[in-house]
This record gives structure tokens, C-alpha cells and sequence, in this order.
């Protein structure tokens, strides 16, 4: 996305610590890189507790289509920006990113799941 970001965390406790943290960090990053300074983020973060799977399952295919709405691409596939190629197997997933976790939702067996994967967020471009 050009102007923001979405994450789909879980978290225990320090939601505003880790935020700051990782916009602060990032902020002074870019801002060295780019030989300027002053803020890079306006507004604060927002969050939503997400408590049932299907919400879950929702908020994960809103965040990797919304570079489709954006106009940015024209699949989910071409936005190397997203969790979406490591979730539906057409690269590695990061450490840091729980693709086994998400899949689960989707089937018992590695190649099935990213398959019923694939097949939902695909379902909801036509919603984008």
C-alpha cells in the first residue's frame, strides 16, 4: 500500500509498545536513508480484537486483496508486498510470518490447504 499498512497479529499483552516500536524504528530508518526527519506516520494505529475464526479468516483475505482495491495489481499474486505468495505456496514464508497457523483453517494436509486457500481469497476478489 502507498500510504499504510495492515498486520493480522496475536498478541498477548503490549500492543502499543511493539507498534511504536516498529513504526519508531522504521520511521528513523527512512528517515536516515532519505536524509530528512519529523514524522512518517500521522495517525496512530487502529486494531480490532478478532474472537471467532471467520473473522479471522476474513480479516486475512481483506488484508492481502487490498492492494487489488487499491488498484495497485490486478491479483493477489502480483503483490510482493503481502503474506499471500508465501501463504498459498508460490514462495518461502518468512520467520516471522505464521503461515502454518492460517492454513490450518484451510485442511489437514500442506498442499490442500493452500489450495482451499488459494480458492477463498480468489472468491473475494470479485468483492474487492
Amino acid at each position: 500500500m502507498t500510504n499504510h499498512y495492515h498486520l493480522l497479529l496475536e498478541i498477548e499483552h503490549g500492543l502499543s509498545d511493539g507498534m511504536r516500536a516498529l513504526n519508531g524504528g522504521f520511521a528513523c530508518y527512512t528517515n536516515v536513508r532519505n536524509g530528512v526527519d519529523g514524522h512518517l506516520f500521522r495517525n496512530r494505529f487502529w486494531c480490532e480484537l478478532i474472537e471467532d475464526e471467520a473473522r479471522y479468516l476474513q480479516t486475512a483475505r481483506y488484508i492481502v486483496l487490498n492492494p487489488i482495491r487499491a488498484g495497485l495489481c490486478r491479483t493477489p499474486e502480483a503483490w510482493s508486498w503481502s503474506s499471500y505468495r508465501a501463504c498459498a505456496g508460490l514462495e518461502f514464508a518468512p520467520d516471522y510470518l505464521a503461515a502454518d497457523h492460517l492454513l490450518r483453517c484451510f485442511g489437514a494436509s500442506p498442499a490442500a490447504a493452500r489450495h482451499a486457500y488459494r480458492t477463498f481469497v480468489h472468491d473475494g476478489i470479485e468483492q474487492a
